[in-house]
């Protein structure tokens, strides 16, 4: 059975929203690594060694917000995909039951 063309659209906009997710986590994961090799150590920072330590910190901890965010972003688009799929199987199990139905009937 094809779907109809309203849980068309909204299955493709589900999937076409769970890989613009996907696309974000991965750009968070860049980010994450990007950041990760910003550490600085005490002959870099110069007459700012205070910082160091500090700075360090900061930098750890934007790498691992982002490598966080990137899991859930991925998660949230595996959520999407997950309801386009069930979408369509119920829309395909209803359609088939109606048939079932009506062939019982002799419709």
């Amino acid at each position: 059975m094809s779907e109809s063309g309203e849980l068309q659209v909204v299955t493709r906009s589900l999937g076409l929203a769970a890989h613009v997710w996907d696309q974000q986590a991965t750009a968070l994961e860049a980010a994450s690594a990007r950041v990760s090799v910003m550490n600085m150590n005490r002959m870099e920072a110069g007459i700012f060694q205070i910082i160091v330590a500090p700075y360090d910190a900061v930098v750890a901890q934007v790498s691992a917000r982002c490598e966080e965010g990137s899991h859930s972003m991925h998660g949230i688009a595996s959520a999407l995909e997950l309801s386009a799929r069930t979408y369509s199987q119920a829309e395909q199990d209803t359609a088939s039951n109606i048939l079932r139905v009506h062939a019982m009937q002799g419709i």
